[in-house]
């Protein structure tokens, strides 16, 4: 099987002059190339050598993309006749009502296609378009795999009506993913989506996107779709951010949720809508409908959910007993520590736990919901995969203590990463929060943020001592930025990191610190003392570097034998030739597959 993937305009050309009859699997990316009607032809004429063409990828960002253009394209689609899955990316081009319905008449024509793939967004393709190119989808009978990406396109609520009935008609539709927001989409056009959609009954996979629209979801459910055909469904995503849901809204989604009896998998985002202390208390009913589920995903970002709502969330969490995956987003939600130990206390009574992700960003849990976070998900005995998104919440050097010791007791933890920026942990806190996660005899993977935290060369002293002791650390990222770092800092922290034997991947920002030139060196000077790594990344933006360190940088790449893939990020710094001599110098570092040297 031949696979061609070619890049920007002047590639374009050389893939017109190629034989194309051996291609089964065929990838374009024309983003920087400027297109004109010849080669756009051209490019459609070449289309008709590819018989045994299976897999088609075309990615169109170019701005200038016009109704003649695609028409031109499409019309010699239906002589790939072994197609079966197309991608087309025609984001924000010059496509009207026109260009889609021919588009869509020759998709018809593609009688062995199972998946398309079709982003459409930014265009003015309109009602009539739309509705155009749906009566042509429902004639596509062999199409197992949708995914439709309508977002600002000028639609109202009776095209989504009419789009939504002429999809249920692909009967044996498996996946379908239609993207429709920012469309001005209100109540009404939700009241005819649902009924529609939730009726294909071969629907295994269904994924809706309605962000930034004016949805209230405010009719009577009941009146508005009967009992479901959709028994199949295994997987449900729901995007309502940035529209006006309350509490009949949650009631809305609730008694669909109730009807779909085979799900396993369910995604629900409500951030930045009416979702208030009085009316949060239906989304606990909401969870208390997912006893079967096992992987869950909400987010109520910036609600103000209030003790009462927090309660009946955790309620809700625990009727979930089949859960092994959970996201929960209630950042900037107005959170105490006392809301943070009723949620975390839910989370070590669900006994299959394996991957969680919280975040809980920019609330007030300080020490003391750090402590309870970190004492219940100790109690999550299986838990292996653990996101923990902590930033802006007045946690100290005891809360950063008491998360670490809490989280030492868990001999499951394989991938680890928490977020405590901008909290006031200190170097005490770094010291023991480190020490605490040594305990973690399964950790590989490590992700750390101390971003603007005071740490200062002590805690960085402390923290490097703690990592060199992890003997079974693969990845480690840590985000050391804006902490009043000098140079002597780097010097104690690579020594130490290049004592974990088993470390492959290093990334380390050090933005905004005061490392200068001899800081710089330090690190060039341990880089060969890392045996096994194979991946580096270094964000030194803002650090008074001068030519002195870049220029000993890139000599120690040069002379490293173990990189595969390297990211320097020096910008903002007193060095271009230094910066030039980096560029040279790992360009000829031999086994070095991928290289980024960003530049201002």
């Amino acid at each position: 099987m031949m696979y061609g993937r070619y890049y920007h305009n002047i590639a374009l050309n050389r893939f017109l002059d190629q034989d194309f009859s051996s291609y089964h699997v065929l990838e374009l990316d024309l983003q920087q190339g400027s297109l004109s009607q010849n080669n756009m032809a051209s490019l459609a004429s070449s289309l008709t050598q590819c018989i045994h063409l299976r897999k088609l990828t075309l990615l169109i960002r170019s701005k200038k993309l016009n109704d003649d253009m695609i028409s031109n394209l499409a019309s010699e689609l239906p002589n790939c006749s072994q197609l079966q899955s197309l991608t087309l990316y025609l984001k924000a081009n010059q496509i009207k009502a026109k260009g889609l319905i021919n588009l869509s008449s020759c998709l018809v024509k593609c009688f062995n296609l199972k998946s398309l793939n079709l982003n459409l967004s930014k265009n003015e393709i309109g009602n009539e378009g739309v509705v155009s190119m749906s009566q042509f989808l429902q004639d596509c009978k062999n199409l197992e795999e949708l995914n439709l990406n309508l977002r600002k396109t000028g639609i109202n609520e009776q095209t989504v009506i009419t789009l939504s009935s002429n999809i249920s008609k692909c009967v044996i539709l498996k996946s379908l993913t239609l993207n429709l927001s920012q469309n001005n989409i209100d109540s009404q056009g939700s009241a005819g989506l649902f009924p529609s959609l939730l009726n294909i009954q071969s629907l295994l996979n269904l994924q809706l996107k309605l962000v930034q629209n004016q949805l209230q979801f405010d009719q009577d459910p009941v009146s508005t779709f009967a009992q479901t055909d959709c028994k199949n469904l295994q997987s449900f995503s729901l995007y309502l951010n940035y529209n006006k849901v309350n509490s009949e809204g949650i009631v809305f989604i609730t008694s669909i949720v109730d009807q779909l009896t085979n799900l396993n998998s369910l995604s629900i985002s409500l951030n930045n809508n009416k979702i208030d202390e009085k009316n949060s208390s239906k989304l606990g009913t909401l969870l208390k409908s997912c006893s079967n589920i096992q992987i869950l995903n909400l987010d109520v970002k910036k609600s103000i959910i209030g003790e009462q709502g927090v309660s009946n969330i955790a309620i809700g969490l625990r009727n979930c007993q089949n859960i092994n995956n959970l996201t929960l987003n209630l950042s900037e939600s107005q959170l105490n520590c006392t809301d943070v130990a009723c949620l975390a206390y839910s989370l070590q009574q669900l006994p299959k736990l394996e991957n969680i992700d919280l975040d809980f960003k920019q609330n007030e849990i300080n020490e003391q919901g750090a402590q309870s976070l970190g004492n219940s998900l100790a109690n999550c005995l299986n838990l292996k995969n653990l996101k923990l998104s902590l930033s802006s919440n007045n946690i100290g050097e005891e809360g950063a203590s008491f998360l670490g010791s809490a989280l030492g007791k868990s001999s499951s933890i394989q991938n680890l990463f928490i977020d405590l920026g901008s909290n006031e942990i200190r170097a005490e806190g770094v010291k023991d929060l480190a020490v605490g996660l040594r305990s973690c005899l399964s950790l590989s993977s490590l992700n750390v943020n101390f971003n603007f935290n005071n740490i200062r060369q002590k805690g960085v002293n402390e923290l490097a001592q703690a990592l060199a002791s992890f003997q079974n650390l693969r990845n480690l990222i840590l985000d050391i930025s804006e902490n009043n770092l000098m140079q002597v800092a780097t010097q104690n922290l690579c020594n130490d990191l290049a004592k974990c034997p088993n470390l492959v991947s290093l990334k380390i920002n050090l933005t905004l610190n005061k490392i200068g030139s001899q800081g710089l060196s330090h690190i060039a000077s341990s880089l060969n003392k890392f045996k096994n790594l194979i991946s580096l990344s270094l964000i030194l933006c803002h650090n008074q570097i001068g030519e002195k360190g870049a220029v000993h940088l890139s000599q120690a790449l040069q002379e490293n034998q173990t990189l595969i893939d390297l990211y320097i990020d020096i910008n903002e710094n007193n060095h271009e030739y230094g910066e030039i001599a980096i560029k040279q110098n790992t360009l000829k570092m031999k086994r070095l597959v991928n290289r980024i040297i960003e530049e201002y």
